[in-house]
């Protein structure tokens, strides 16, 4: 009878227990990962830096001849495409052997080594002190999958021995056909061939053009025009060094590397350009329209078109995420903050709330330097002891661990280049997932409810009866 039926339920009762415990736990947990914030991790990193060799004969004669110096090759610039990682390694100091590279594994060792990009004749210095490509500082992928690559030009400049001069160049690479689609030589009037270091680019793909950052001398931003195929250089007195703000405190130690305009970032609706002096702590902006209609303002409106946004600390690299966050490290802190800017005009002291810590270690954060997307919602960034590496003091013993490291971090964002998110479909996406959310976590109480009677009514049976239901 139903007493009957009763004894068969009470069986599986244990069983039905567990299972909507483990339903709640299940949801506990994903709830509370909600609500964490995501840690970065290193997924690259190295003591010093190791090259996919074509042979152990071509290694041992780099070396011979002084082309390949291990403690000269540092980690410098980052983007990713297409499920590739592509690095710049400045020729800084003699001894680079390759300066730009695609990341590629060892299958001996299973690491990461840097294999010459695209090959090693446009780059190779043992056959030329001019190859095609000279000293790539960094680059820039656009949507359409051409890379945009800044060569100095110049060789050694932070060498012991005098550099090695030449015209600045920008070379456009097709990754999907792998071909060189537009190589433009900057003239000396605009990049000066013996006085001149072009250091990070953005790129406005809306309106065919690029701003690159020129970090010499009194520092400029360099403004090339795609469709003219024309360039000109706009300086400001805020790209200045500050020399009220050297030297740069980093963990007890006081490091000099003055250097001025370093940092720029491209919004999202490209209307508005930051901008950032290696050596200072402040930040600036100027609409971009007063760059790119460069007939149609005089110097003293793009002056006073410049905008200080108050004072984020000393940072190298910039970048902008398409949801409106600017990335940048905090280098005096061994960190990286984000801001999150709603209007042109805000100021980085008059919100706390709006700035925000990525990742912070005074071990393995030192000098955060170039930033990059995966466009599939993470941030990628190189941290390489650069204040170490600048003043020869970096350890390659691998005593003092690994020195250059490249980070991912979800940020639930991509590359400016991406464009600003249309916001109407992620708060859509936002309420979908709060209705499953939702539906879940009631049929789990609506399980755990029916269950707590089944049980009530056994207990109730089981005193009536005397019978034990187990």
């Amino acid at each position: 009878g139903f007493i009957n039926t009763l004894d068969k339920m009470a069986v599986w009762r244990t069983e039905l227990l567990l299972v909507i415990i483990g339903l709640l736990g299940y949801v506990l947990v994903n709830a509370q990962g909600l609500n964490e914030d995501p840690k970065p991790e290193v997924i690259h990193e190295w003591v010093s830096l190791e090259f996919d060799w074509e042979s152990q004969e071509q290694r041992e004669r780099y070396i011979n001849s002084s082309l390949y110096i291990n403690e000269n090759c540092c980690l410098a610039g980052i983007k990713y495409w297409k499920n590739n990682t592509y690095v710049t390694v400045p020729r800084w100091r003699r001894g680079v052997p390759f300066t730009l590279a695609i990341l590629v594994q060892d299958p001996a060792s299973n690491g990461t080594l840097l294999k010459p990009f695209p090959n090693v004749e446009c780059q190779d210095l043992s056959v030329s002190d001019s190859p095609m490509i000279r000293y790539v500082q960094s680059m820039e992928i656009d949507s359409q999958g051409r890379m945009w690559i800044i060569d100095v030009g110049r060789l050694n400049i932070f060498d012991s021995v005098p550099p090695t001069n030449g015209p600045a160049h920008l070379y456009i690479y097709d990754l999907n056909t792998n071909t060189f689609v537009r190589n433009y030589t900057f003239p000396d009037s605009v990049v000066p061939h013996n006085n001149s270091f072009l250091n990070d680019i953005v790129i406005d793909q809306v309106n065919g053009f690029a701003f690159i950052s020129s970090t010499w001398g009194n520092g400029s931003i360099i403004v090339y025009d795609y469709n003219s195929n024309s360039s000109w250089s706009f300086h400001s007195g805020y790209m200045n060094v500050d020399y009220t703000t050297t030297p740069i405190p980093i963990n007890g130690g006081l490091y000099s590397l003055n250097a001025p305009e370093d940092g720029i970032a491209l919004t999202a609706d490209v209307q508005t350009l930051y901008f950032c002096p290696l050596t200072g702590i402040h930040l600036y902006s100027i609409p971009t329209i007063f760059l790119r209609n460069w007939s149609n303002y005089s110097d003293e409106e793009r002056q006073a078109a410049v905008f200080t946004h108050g004072v984020k600390g000393y940072s190298d690299g910039l970048a902008f995420s398409n949801n409106g966050n600017l990335y940048f490290g905090s280098n005096s802190e061994n960190a990286v903050k984000g801001w999150r800017i709603v209007g042109s005009h805000d100021n980085l002291t008059s919100n706390d709330d709006s700035v925000f810590v990525v990742n912070e270690n005074k071990e393995t954060s030192q000098w955060i330097d170039t930033f990059a997307f995966d466009n599939e919602g993470s941030l990628f960034y190189v941290s390489n002891k650069l204040q170490l590496y600048y003043n020869y003091t970096m350890d390659f013993s691998g005593r003092s661990g690994s020195n250059f490291r490249i980070w991912k971090l979800w940020i639930n964002g991509n590359s400016y280049l991406e464009g600003v998110p249309k916001h109407d479909d992620d708060n859509h996406r936002d309420i979908f997932w709060f209705v499953v959310g939702g539906v879940i976590i009631g049929i789990v109480i609506l399980v755990a409810v029916v269950a707590a009677g089944v049980f009530g009514y056994l207990f109730y049976y089981k005193k009536k009866d005397g019978h034990e239901y187990s």
